[in-house]
């Protein structure tokens, strides 16, 4: 995904992160304990937008991001 959005979420307690994360599990980047963290395309801003309402509705935070991987637009290496 070369242009994305990414959410972070921080749940109160790993017990909602878990029922948060089933919630959203198609869109899951990332999980650590509490905080979970989404992945969206960039095109799709709703979702993101979906993803922090119910996260702030749930009691959480959440944060929005633009994210570009770096990676992307490396130049390849040539080990030989």
């Amino acid at each position: 995904m070369p242009d994305t959005w990414r959410i972070t979420v921080k749940c109160n307690e790993a017990d909602a992160a878990q029922a948060f994360k089933d919630r959203f599990f198609k869109q899951l980047y990332e999980e650590r304990g509490p905080t979970l963290v989404f992945e969206v395309p960039r095109d799709d801003e709703a979702a993101a937008d979906r993803i922090v309402a119910a996260a702030e509705e749930a009691g959480f935070t959440a944060e929005k991001e633009s994210f570009s991987d770096p990676l992307e637009d490396a130049e390849p290496v040539d080990f030989w």
